[in-house]
C-alpha cells in the first residue's frame, strides 16, 4: 500500500511462429502486437487507475522486423519461453523504464550472445520505449518530467513540488528549482517529487555539449 510503489505490467510475447492454425496468416509479430494492444485495452477500462506497461513483445517485434534471422533465437528451444537474447531485450526494457537510461551504455554481454547482437538488442529496445505512440500509451509520463533545453536553460515540464539536478549522475548542489542553467558540458537529469510527495520521478538525461561558464 506504499503510494509511491507503481505497478508495471508485463507486456509479454506469443508463440514462435503465432498460431496460424487458428489464425490464418498469423506470426510472432502479429501475436505480439495483439497481446500488446490487449494490455492496452486492459489498461484502459480504469482510467483512473492506469499502469505502466512494459512493451515486451513490441520490442521482440521491431527486433524481428529489422532483423528478422534473429527471431528463433528471441525463444528457448520450447518455442515459448524466452532464450538468452529475449532475455536480454527484456531487460534492456525494463532499465529504459526504470532508469530513464540508454541501456547501449552498458558493455556487459551475456554468454552465448555476440557483442553485435547484444548491442542491437538494446539499440532495439531503448527505441521501442522512447517510439512516442509506445511512449504515452504505455503510461511513461506518469514517471517521466519533460526536461526542455530552452537556449541553455533546462525548464522542467509538469507539475511537481520539488526537484534535484544532477550532471552525469552526481546530484549538483544547490540545483532545486524547476529551471537549471547548465556551467559545464555533460549529461544532465532531473528527479521530480510528485504532488504526492513521491520523488520517484526521473527524467531522461539531457545531453549539454556547451555551457554558460
Amino acid at each position: 500500500n506504499w503510494p509511491c510503489a507503481k505497478v508495471i505490467w508485463f507486456s509479454g510475447w506469443g508463440l514462435l511462429g503465432g498460431i496460424p492454425s487458428q489464425i490464418p496468416g498469423d506470426n510472432t509479430i502479429k501475436m505480439n502486437n495483439r497481446i500488446d494492444s490487449n494490455y492496452q485495452y486492459l489498461n484502459d477500462q480504469y482510467p483512473t487507475k492506469k499502469e505502466l506497461i512494459a512493451p515486451f513483445g513490441k520490442a521482440w517485434a521491431n527486433e524481428i522486423a529489422t532483423q528478422p534471422s534473429i527471431e528463433s533465437s528471441l525463444f528457448y528451444s520450447d518455442q515459448n519461453h524466452p532464450g538468452v537474447p529475449g532475455q536480454l531485450s527484456n531487460a534492456a526494457v525494463l532499465y529504459t523504464m526504470i532508469f530513464k537510461q540508454d541501456p547501449s551504455l552498458s558493455s556487459y554481454v551475456p554468454s552465448g550472445v555476440s557483442s553485435t547482437t547484444a548491442a542491437f538488442l538494446r539499440s532495439q529496445a531503448y527505441a521501442t520505449v522512447l517510439t512516442p505512440y509506445i511512449y504515452n500509451s504505455h503510461q511513461m509520463p506518469q514517471t517521466t518530467p519533460v526536461v526542455v533545453n530552452n537556449s541553455g536553460v533546462l525548464t522542467v515540464t509538469g507539475n511537481y513540488s520539488a526537484y534535484q539536478w544532477y550532471l552525469n549522475n552526481v546530484a549538483i548542489a544547490g540545483a532545486t528549482s524547476s529551471t537549471y542553467t547548465p556551467t559545464a558540458a555533460g549529461s544532465y537529469m532531473v528527479i521530480a517529487t510528485g504532488t504526492n510527495n513521491c520523488a520517484n520521478n526521473w527524467s531522461f538525461p539531457v545531453v549539454v555539449s556547451s555551457a554558460t561558464a
